[in-house]
């Protein structure tokens, strides 16, 4: 079953791509832009012998920091110990200190999350960039995008991305590479290098980030994507992973003031296995939403029937089955938007590939337009997915 593609921020910086490229990288905007990514796993597990809480009791308090790390993962979890995250982010801190960079690593993500530490996304940052310098590529990701995911993004902060991303590329970690990839492709912190982008890509897909594996035909279809003549007005951005549009509409007031827009499109193209039907795979994404969403009534009289505020259809298009998931969101736990908003995912399936036409309506000055717009892509998408 392919991974849940939907819609990735667009970063003032125009990285969207990167972050359908790194799963750990979603933030929020002021319209809550709708993120559904493999989550980070809260603690790093960090096995070391030996490797029984007594003993690791006993190595940690004889200096070895990576005993300390394995220990605090154990706390962490609760695993053969009661669970305490003070206790546990305290033996991540010691053995940081100590020089253990996946300890450094742990004590990164109970920063980020305010697990038995305070919350503290600066601390975060640094101690990922300490990790990943000190050779644990896990957290290289996280602080390359730390650079780039921001508001003033200078020049030395988009080099100093391309490092950070090349440096866990080297350390093994796959979306590492492919990030990398799509800087050398863009020349953004680097000089545009296709030739070495293609070598990153070669190596992602190699170590299983299945996005890469594609890039060609990706290429393609953002090509072709770009091109149409579409009815609404769009601020586009297109790279190797995902066309992402703005409306050029500004919101009514008092929203506009923001420079909030009336809508948001992206797509997305992923790997499928044959065996996928569209129905399987609009039965994943479903159960997803209803995992990770938060949801309002679904209020719109437009002929379709919602279970439990998702309605889900179907229709054809250009003789091929396209598959609909429509339903009304306030966003994620904790990441509220100031207002609900209404989002309709267009699927379309070709044998080797899925392609993702998600929209999101914020107001409905031209709703007609932007849904006109999704089936005009899920058309071209139709005739290039493998």
């Amino acid at each position: 079953m392919p991974k849940s593609m939907n819609v990735s921020l667009l970063f003032s910086t125009g990285f969207c791509v990167l972050a359908a490229a790194w799963s750990g990288c979603a933030t929020v905007s002021p319209q809550a832009s709708i993120v559904r990514t493999t989550p980070a796993p809260a603690v790093p597990s960090t096995p070391a012998a030996p490797s029984t809480p007594a003993a690791l009791e006993k190595s940690c308090a004889n200096g070895v920091p990576a005993a300390c790390g394995s220990l605090g993962g154990l706390y962490m979890q609760g695993a053969g110990v009661t669970k305490d995250e003070a206790r546990g982010a305290a033996l991540f801190e010691k053995g940081c200190t100590g020089g253990d960079a996946q300890s450094c690593h742990g004590l990164a993500l109970c920063a980020a999350d305010g697990l038995g530490v305070v919350q503290n996304l600066n601390r975060a940052r640094i101690l990922h960039e300490q990790a990943c310098l000190g050779g644990y590529a896990e957290s290289c990701g996280p602080v390359a995008m730390s650079y780039i995911n921001g508001r003033e993004v200078s020049p030395e902060d988009e080099e100093r991305a391309v490092l950070l991303f090349e440096r866990g590329c080297k350390g093994g970690n796959a979306p590492c590479c492919h990030a990398a990839g799509v800087m050398y492709t863009q020349g953004v912190g680097v000089k545009k290098d296709d030739g070495h982008a293609a070598r990153l890509f070669a190596e992602a897909c190699e170590g299983g980030h299945a996005g890469s594996c594609h890039v060609d035909n990706i290429v393609q279809i953002t090509d072709a994507v770009s091109r149409l003549e579409y009815n609404s007005k769009w601020q586009r951005i297109c790279d190797q992973a995902v066309c992402f549009f703005q409306s050029a509409y500004k919101s009514p007031p008092p929203f506009h003031l923001n420079n909030e827009r009336e809508a948001s499109l992206a797509v997305q193209v992923t790997p499928k296995k044959p065996s996928d039907t569209l129905e399987k795979i609009v039965a994943h994404e479903v159960a997803d939403i209803r995992k990770t969403l938060e949801l309002v009534d679904y209020l719109e009289e437009d002929g379709h029937t919602p279970q439990d505020n998702i309605a889900v259809y179907s229709m054809k298009l250009d003789g091929r089955d396209v598959a609909f998931i429509k339903y009304r969101v306030i966003g994620t736990e904790g990441k509220r938007a100031p207002m609900p908003f209404t989002v309709i995912h267009g699927l379309v399936a070709g044998t080797n590939q899925i392609g993702f036409v998600h929209l999101q309506t914020y107001f409905a000055g031209h709703q007609e337009q932007v849904r006109a717009d999704q089936l005009l892509i899920m058309k071209e998408l139709l005739k290039h997915l493998e």
